[in-house]
């Protein structure tokens, strides 16, 4: 997942999407010396430790900065970046970059939040159209494989007005009406398969239900005129 950033603070991702802050970042928000906030931390290395995975990182220096050697940094969890500011004199900056830190960390919970939903509920969807797909080879359709999977996806994209292969960059507002369309489609397809439908109707079910839901919520959801899909 591609870092955020709020209020000028940025938060990255791992594989596993702990958010994290670069100890960079953080000893500039405090108003200190990078080489200071460093050794300060390391000398709470195994405190840090109980809070997450803490290891310190070698890397070039960030845009701007002067001089051209690796140097040291850490990637700090939300725990631990609040541990590290708690080490620091309570001054009017550190109590800024609490709040900071508060709001940015937040943003970041809120994105992991919708992110989950929505691969969920994609993965739902697409055993649901590998479902409907099976179906309609057993009855003996001719549609190519992966027809209803590219139909659903071209369908999503031109309800939510994004191009192609622009999955990766929706906001937290475009996952979550996706999330719904997705759940709607499922049940749509799964209540005309069960009532004896062909792959067809099935799809044409889950439009029309998800052409409903965009034109009464989703478009105002996102800010959209109404959009009618082909």
């Amino acid at each position: 997942m591609k870092p955020i950033t709020e209020n000028g603070v940025t938060i990255q991702f791992n594989r596993e999407l702990d958010s994290l802050i670069d100890s960079r970042q953080m000893a500039e928000m405090l108003g200190i010396q990078h080489e200071s906030f460093i050794k300060n931390i390391s000398e709470h290395e195994s405190a840090l430790s109980e809070l997450g995975v803490f290891r310190f990182e070698i890397g070039k220096p960030q845009k701007g900065s002067k001089g051209g050697r690796p140097e040291t940094y850490a990637l700090l969890n939300e725990n631990q970046a609040f541990f590290a500011v708690t080490l620091s004199r309570n001054t009017p900056q550190a109590v800024k970059a609490k709040l900071l830190l508060v709001k940015a960390f937040a943003a970041a919970r809120n994105l992991i939040e919708a992110q989950h939903g929505y691969l969920e509920s994609h993965k739902k969807l697409h055993a649901t159209i590998g479902q409907m797909q099976a179906i309609a080879l057993q009855r003996g359709s001719n549609a190519p494989p992966f027809a209803h999977h590219v139909n659903l996806e071209r369908l999503n994209n031109k309800l939510l007005g994004i191009p192609k292969d622009s999955r990766a960059t929706l906001n937290r507002k475009q996952k979550q009406v996706l999330e719904t369309l997705a759940e709607i489609e499922q049940t749509a397809i799964n209540k005309t398969l069960a009532n004896g439908g062909n792959d067809k109707a099935a799809y044409h079910a889950a439009k029309e239900q998800a052409q409903a839901f965009m034109q009464q919520y989703g478009n105002a959801l996102l800010g959209h005129h109404s959009i009618q899909a082909a």
